[in-house]
């Protein structure tokens, strides 16, 4: 069941939509496109096997929304919404902003945050997201430093997420890329395909491998609306940029997991074995980063 802090990031995500619906791309220079052709949005769902250390195999999956709005001639505005399950079977939800400038030909440069929950844990990162386009080619990257609480344990960490995207076709994606989310490291190879432009439905492909000998592989559907007819690689570079949630979610492994069961080790330990202080007052103790 979708927690109430999805619902409620849900009724932001439309309440922007109605506060910014008229606001139109307009006196642009001639030949520049604006940085969200119009109101657009997706909707998106995956999941497969995964196995890992400690946790042994099963299910993983993950839902979302995103919604993109034009402010003015060269700036846009996203939000995202999504949960996901984690390994020892809690759900984990999340909300994101990205406030960007985009040349549809060129690239994009913004600002991106938000925040996530589960139990015992919940973490805030923000950071700047960078595209950059070259014909086929398309240049993603997002980094920026994350504050996470997991099970009382307080840790700030940079983290760093790469891609980059090859359309074979202008509806046919191929994606390859790397993460570093709280420390827990994967390397993924993908595909995204939309079955025409006049259908703005695609089927999705991903495969990742990880720390702690994480596997998953991931098959899933995205539901694009808003605009007029336009093939895969148009969408991505005029409308919504990336759900990041999907790219956190997949890419954090057991890190948003508290230390569990016999023989699992404490905060402190996990604290101190990441070259952090360990300070216990007041109950139930906190990590200093780094000293």
């Amino acid at each position: 069941m979708v927690s109430i802090r999805a619902l409620a990031a849900a009724s932001s995500v439309l309440a922007l939509g109605l506060s910014f619906g008229a606001v139109q791309a307009a006196d642009i220079a001639p030949g520049r496109k604006p940085a969200v052709a119009e109101v657009n949005g997706k909707i998106e769902f995956q999941g497969g096997p995964y196995t890992i250390d400690n946790f042994g195999g099963g299910g993983e999956w993950e839902g979302g929304a995103s919604l993109s709005v034009p402010l003015g001639d060269v700036l846009g505005l996203q939000a995202d919404v999504a949960v996901s399950n984690t390994v020892n079977g809690n759900m984990l939800d999340g909300g994101m902003l990205h406030f960007f400038t985009r040349d549809p030909d060129a690239y994009l440069f913004g600002v991106t945050g938000g925040s996530f929950w589960t139990n015992n844990a919940n973490a805030q990162l923000i950071g700047p997201e960078v595209e950059l386009y070259a014909g086929q080619f398309s240049f993603q990257a997002y980094a920026g430093f994350m504050n996470a609480n997991v099970a009382g344990v307080n840790s700030g960490k940079a983290f760093g997420i790469g891609d980059i995207s090859y359309y074979a076709t202008d509806n046919l994606m191929f994606k390859l890329g790397a993460k570093d989310v709280m420390d827990f490291k994967t390397g993924h190879l993908g595909l995204e395909y939309m079955i025409s432009d006049s259908m703005p439905v695609s089927f999705t492909l991903d495969g990742r491998i990880g720390d702690s000998n994480y596997r998953a592989v991931d098959v899933g559907l995205k539901f694009y609306f808003g605009g007029p007819d336009k093939s895969l690689i148009r969408r991505h570079r005029e409308d919504d940029p990336p759900n990041r949630i999907f790219d956190v979610f997949n890419g954090a492994g057991n890190a948003f997991v508290p230390p569990s069961g016999p023989g699992a080790p404490t905060p402190q330990q996990v604290c101190e074995s990441g070259g952090g202080t360990w300070n216990p007052s007041p109950p139930p103790g906190e990590c200093i980063p780094g000293g």
